[in-house]
């Protein structure tokens, strides 16, 4: 789920960085030092966004966890004790040999 989510995160953050909107250049040559005229800075923007896009997947995954967590605890009140006088009376629930 991680990396179907990080696949999609990145295509969606990618899409919005235009390299032709002068905002968006200037941004990236003050904020991040990025020369768009430099091949290994485009693998580097490429990386940001990269690793943005993989923190966003699990935060996404940590929640859907949090939410099924949150969902299966009312189960708990279902769960009976084991009997006890079964297990004292002599044999063992279970022999190894």
């Amino acid at each position: 789920f991680v990396v179907s989510n990080t696949q999609a995160m990145h295509e969606s953050m990618a899409g919005k960085v235009n390299l032709s909107d002068p905002a968006v250049m200037a941004d990236l040559v003050q904020s991040y030092h990025i020369n768009p005229a430099n091949p290994a800075a485009l693998q580097a923007l490429n990386g940001e966004i990269t690793r943005q896009a993989t923190m966003v997947a699990y935060i996404d995954d940590f929640r859907l966890m949090l939410i099924m967590t949150l969902c299966c605890m009312p189960m708990l009140l279902l769960m009976k004790a084991p009997k006890r006088g079964a297990a004292a009376g002599g044999r063992p629930h279970v022999e190894v040999e």
